[in-house]
Order: structure tokens, then C-alpha cells, then sequence
């Protein structure tokens, strides 16, 4: 998908995205 973009900002903001995502699976961070 977007891993075809070769591009630092987007790499680390789905990088950001993924933890926040692992991290509110944990049940560590609720809405």
C-alpha cells in the first residue's frame, strides 16, 4: 500500500500509529 512511498514522515507516523494502536489493545490507554 503506502509502504510503496518511500517517505521518512509517513513511515514514522504509521509507526506512531501502530504503537498508540498496540498500546490501547493493551488496555493501557482507554477513550
Amino acid at each position: 500500500m503506502r509502504k510503496a512511498l518511500v517517505d521518512p514522515e509517513i513511515d514514522n507516523t504509521d509507526k506512531l500509529v501502530i504503537r498508540v494502536n498496540q498500546l490501547i489493545d493493551q488496555g493501557l490507554i482507554t477513550h
